[in-house]
């Protein structure tokens, strides 16, 4: 990539998707907060479901653009979100260090998981116990997403301005 506007595009892009990210994770946050007693009734718990879902759409979108501008091309075929994740967490000599730890990978995937089953299961009753841990998820490990895809805007800023000065 040798175009610093494109790189700075794609880091606002980011900066906005992890905007977004945190209002869902405060979304989350209040879920949790508001069932830590009693667990939601049957159409309450589409709410976080919903929240699950979005928050890893969100992030799968911040990852997309990144391989989509980075990496030329988002992979393809029935695994493609799956080799999303993959492809985040290679350091690409020449072209991009690893945007996300394999820890985070991991975490993404069972998100993805759960994203998944509530876009194909249309009539599949949705259960508290198997939603609460995900949204715990969203909320513990909010800020260690946000701080990878930081550190990956610094890099697209650190590189906008290396090309900008013909260093790169």
């Amino acid at each position: 990539m040798s175009d610093p506007q494109v790189l700075r595009t794609l880091a606002a892009e980011i900066g906005r998707d992890l905007s977004l990210l945190g209002g869902l994770c405060e979304d989350s946050r209040e879920v949790l907060d508001r069932f830590a007693a009693s667990a939601p009734g049957r159409l309450e718990l589409r709410i976080p479901a919903s929240l699950v879902h979005d928050y890893y759409t969100g992030m799968e979108t911040a990852l997309s653009r990144i391989v989509e501008v980075i990496n030329g091309a988002y992979p393809t075929g029935a695994e493609s979100h799956v080799r999303l994740l993959e492809l985040m967490t290679l350091d690409v000599e020449g072209l991009r260090p690893a945007v996300l730890s394999e820890g985070s990978r991991k975490d993404l995937d069972e998100l993805r998981k759960f994203r998944h089953f509530f876009r194909h299961a249309y009539a599949a009753h949705l259960q508290w116990e198997h939603i609460r841990p995900l949204l715990e998820r969203v909320v513990a490990r909010h800020a260690g997403f946000a701080s990878e895809l930081e550190a990956f805007r610094a890099h697209l800023f650190r590189l906008a301005g290396d090309l900008e000065r013909g260093e790169g």
